[in-house]
């Protein structure tokens, strides 16, 4: 017998077949025969409309009370995000929120892939310190896609801009 998971995105569901040989389980509980139903969703980039639409075609996820309620996991399902939650969008921080949330409720059953956005905004933290901040105020080295003549060091350019 073969297992099967189900992945549901935007253009509607899509069975792919997990065999005898599949080495994908990301949490150890699917086993060859069992039916497991795993949501995906992937690139909201802060755009909250864009979750909002997945929501309404979801059969993984589910609000508690009502739109806005406590994000659910139903039973026997599994979530995969995809990465890139944050970027442009004006739902940052609520999309990140519901996300935690679901990850705090269902620790073994939602799974997270960090995105080249994702990333990227894990630099900030040190990039921005203080120390990072004074390691970097006299390199001279960056932007190195400019002629060395038209580089600036971050220092100048705070004295220059008024920082």
């Amino acid at each position: 017998r073969f297992g099967k998971a189900c992945c549901l995105r935007a253009e509607g569901e899509q069975q792919l077949p997990f065999g005898p040989y599949s080495s994908f389980c990301p949490t150890g509980t699917w086993a060859v025969g069992e039916m497991a139903t795993c949501g995906y969703l992937t690139d909201v980039e802060g755009n909250y409309e864009y979750f909002e639409r997945y929501m309404a075609i979801s059969r993984v996820l589910y609000w508690a009370e009502g739109a806005e309620g406590e994000l659910r996991l139903r039973d026997g399902c599994e979530f995969v995000f995809g990465g890139d939650a944050v970027d442009k969008g004006t739902g940052d921080v609520r999309f990140v929120n519901h996300l935690l949330q679901l990850k705090t409720t269902y620790p073994d059953r939602v799974h997270f892939i960090m995105g080249n956005r994702d990333c990227n905004k894990l630099r900030m933290h040190t990039e921005l310190s203080d120390a990072g901040m004074q390691a970097a105020s006299d390199d001279a080295s960056f932007p190195y896609w400019l002629p060395e003549k038209d580089r600036v060091t971050p220092a100048a350019a705070c004295e220059t801009e008024g920082g």
